[in-house]
């Protein structure tokens, strides 16, 4: 099984999260309905957020932005420990936002040109708002029950404030 992402190209952009068959199994297990598929697309895109998220608040990204690095070296440049930090990497590396070579990691051209501040074309600082965000959906059920709207803007900080506003920069 593999999730995947398809895209409706127009002036809205729809990602719809999928479960796919990779085998003969999989597909009867989908079509059998025997394949537990809101876990797949809830657990599976919230853990692939997630750590593409902590790759930037980490800083993950930034450190290999000049060249290859070890995991000691990774953890020494982002102030994070090791054991921990090979886990996120490796985890990075799975999802295809870093390259492992050699016991060395780098970035792909993806992360390169989107993640990495320095990069003209860089979507860090709305990936950075995107775990304020994530705050922010858990009153979604409290919305739903009592149609009564979370006031983001009045709630954010400074900091925060200033964070959407290169976010929203960033993305326009």
């Amino acid at each position: 099984m593999r999730l995947s992402a398809k895209y409706l190209h127009s002036r809205l952009v729809v990602v719809k999260i999928a479960v796919q068959a990779e085998s003969l199994l999989d597909y009867l297990g989908l079509w059998f309905g025997l394949v537990p598929t809101p876990l797949f697309e809830t657990h599976i895109s919230a853990t692939l957020t997630r750590v593409i998220m902590a790759g930037v608040e980490l800083e993950i990204f930034e450190s290999l932005e000049f060249a290859s690095l070890t995991v000691v070296e990774i953890a020494k440049r982002c102030n994070t420990e090791s054991v921990a930090t090979k886990l996120l990497l490796d985890a990075l590396v799975a999802c295809r936002y870093l390259v492992l070579t050699n016991g060395k990691y780098d970035l792909n051209s993806n992360s390169r040109k989107w993640l990495v501040r320095s990069s003209p074309n860089s979507i860090r600082d709305k990936i950075l708002l995107q775990a304020i965000e994530w705050r922010w959906l858990m009153h979604l059920e409290g919305f739903v029950r009592t149609g009564l709207p979370l006031d983001f803007h009045a709630a954010m900080s400074r900091a925060e404030r200033d964070l959407y506003h290169r976010s929203m920069r960033a993305i326009a």
